[in-house]
């Protein structure tokens, strides 16, 4: 039976967990958590999915003011892709907003976006007028909860560290050294202070190092290489200057790769995510700054975006990039670590704190499964941008594997954005579904064969639609008003 957890790694991803399982389990189990302050956080602008926020203040019941007097978040209500497609942008809102038909139309929403993809739904058009929230019927903020966040990493981790230590979880800062294996996995923990520690499970929170399970235990990490060519990201911002503080994050199509936006308070986070093979760091880093004439100090982060089909092995569990990374096209990094965090605790719960093979096998097909339809989706970003002509788009639309979106794609090029192409959706779909891939097949302007044609009738009734979400849209608060 599982009595006593050691967390390794202080970062958001070992900090969460430690949080997660604390809150899950019995008083008696013990949860402790080592980290190396002097390693710290890689301290970079980050966005959320929608989990995120529940997961902190429903699930671990951290305190809302708390948190945003901390961390300062800003509310991210989607994703703005500039160029990718035709289009000079398109909005990605989170949430439902294209999977409906209108009464009076024949058709699903998606077959009357060909010209116009704005306003389809008040998420998009929050996003298309720089807006956060809606009024409810008294005028006030009308808190849907489907939005995630923007804020500075570091920020995030310090406040999850006083967060974990007023819970009770034991916080040693100490650096690793080595691990002591045996035929259940790992026996004892070595740190360089000379301090030994055993515990009946371990998580391995130690980033890209994956030290216990990766190079103690020998598990391998699967390359998503043939999907997602990016290896590499140059970082910079500026100080805010006056800008509008926006809803969303940006993602721009550059010549080698793409450009994130953050948003914060005070200033402007940019990064330019690129394929080394395809361009050198001085090239991104000029290309970078040529059209972001604002940026100061940059730094290069590299990153390989692969997985571990196990993440659960013997007594070691992987949580955050020591279990595996995507690129953050999509800003699922904390959202995952979320969702492995409340799976962790319910098979322990589940198991009476013995989980067996059977268990922890189920554990790591689901995890396993998580990640490749997140390399799917992202892939099908790649595989359909149609706008640049440079070696590396040309490369991303020749040979980019997405794998299981196969399917779904050839439905696509067949039949357009039919809502009954759900059975189709690679499983399981938390994150995106059958509304995510039609927003980036239809934001794109994918063609597709079965074509329809509307009356002048139907684009007015479609057109009173729009501007009914829109005039919802432009009348919700900006930032600092609600």
């Amino acid at each position: 039976m599982i009595n006593s957890i050691l967390v390794l790694g202080g970062g958001s991803a070992g900090l969460i967990t430690a949080l997660g399982l604390r809150a899950a389990l019995p008083a008696g189990v013990t949860v402790t958590l080592v980290r190396s302050t002097r390693i710290g956080a890689i301290g970079v602008g980050e966005g959320t999915t929608v989990n995120v926020p529940f997961y902190l203040h429903n699930h671990l019941r951290m305190d809302r003011a708390e948190f945003f007097r901390a961390v300062d978040p800003s509310y991210k209500r989607g994703v703005r892709f500039k160029n990718w497609g035709p289009r000079p942008h398109y909005d990605y809102a989170l949430g439902r907003n294209l999977s409906f038909q209108l009464r009076a139309l024949p058709n699903p929403a998606g077959y009357y976006c060909d010209k116009e993809f704005t306003h389809i739904s008040p998420a998009m058009s929050l996003m298309e007028h720089g807006r956060f929230f809606l009024r409810d019927a008294k005028g006030g903020v009308l808190d849907d909860g489907v939005y995630g966040y923007h804020f500075e990493n570091e920020r995030l981790v310090e406040h999850l560290e006083s967060v974990a230590a007023a819970r009770g979880i034991a916080l040693i800062d100490d650096e690793f050294m080595s691990a002591q294996t045996g035929e259940g996995g790992i026996s004892l923990l070595h740190f360089t202070s000379g301090r030994s520690m055993r515990a009946d499970l371990y998580v391995d929170a130690s980033g890209f190092r994956a030290e216990l399970l990766g190079a103690a235990l020998g598990e391998p990490l699967e390359s998503f290489q043939s999907s997602l060519f990016c290896d590499s990201a140059v970082v910079g911002g500026w100080a805010r200057a006056g800008e509008p503080v926006l809803p969303y994050t940006v993602a721009e199509a550059m010549d080698s790769g793409w450009c994130w936006q953050i948003e914060h308070r005070n200033r402007i986070n940019r990064g330019y995510v690129y394929a080394s093979s395809f361009v050198t760091d001085a090239d991104a880093e000029a290309e970078f700054r040529r059209k972001n004439p604002k940026i100061t100090q940059t730094r290069i982060v590299r990153f390989i975006s692969g997985a571990r089909r196990r993440s659960w092995v013997k007594n070691v569990v992987a949580i955050g990039n020591s279990c595996g990374f995507v690129e953050p096209l999509e800003a699922t990094a904390l959202g995952n670590i979320c969702e492995q965090t409340a799976e962790i605790a319910q098979c322990l719960s589940d198991t009476g704190r013995d989980p067996r093979p059977s268990a922890i096998d189920a554990y790591n097909g689901l995890v396993w499964r998580r990640w490749c339809m997140i390399r799917w989706f992202l892939a099908t970003h790649y595989k359909c941008n149609s706008r640049f002509d440079t070696p590396f788009w040309r490369a991303a639309r020749a040979d980019t594997d997405i794998g299981e979106a196969g399917l779904l794609l050839r439905f696509f090029e067949d039949n357009g954005p039919s809502m009954m192409a759900t059975g189709l959706v690679p499983q399981p779909i938390e994150n995106f579904g059958l509304d995510g891939y039609w927003i980036h097949l239809v934001g794109m302007k994918v063609p597709y064969r079965r074509t329809h044609a509307p009356s002048a009738a139907e684009m007015q009734t479609w057109n009173s639609h729009r501007a009914k979400m829109s005039a919802m849209g432009v009348n919700g608060f900006a930032f600092g008003e609600y």
